[in-house]
């Protein structure tokens, strides 16, 4: 990954988190043994990082983006409609 879109990944990974919990969700999976939720969880977070690499992105997050990376600002529902297209 570029370092732009690390750096993006770095501070969307905690939004993230307290929005979807795809990491508690993987933990609670592997804790339960429940195979399902923590593919789903796997699948969740891949979805999220493919979004934010496809430059798709909250407004708030348009000024972390480094000059050349073309990144496009939706609000909250865009956003997690973006990660749903990538499931």
């Amino acid at each position: 990954l570029s370092r732009s879109v690390r750096s993006m990944v770095s501070t969307m990974r905690h939004l993230m988190d307290d929005i979807i919990r795809q990491e508690g969700q993987k933990r609670r999976g592997e804790l339960d043994g429940l195979a399902d939720l923590v593919r789903f969880g796997r699948r969740l977070e891949a979805a999220s990082l493919k979004t934010l690499e496809d430059g798709v992105m909250t407004k708030d997050l348009l000024p972390l983006v480094e000059p050349g990376f073309q990144a496009r600002g939706v609000d909250s529902w865009e956003f997690l409609d973006a990660i749903a297209a990538r499931l």
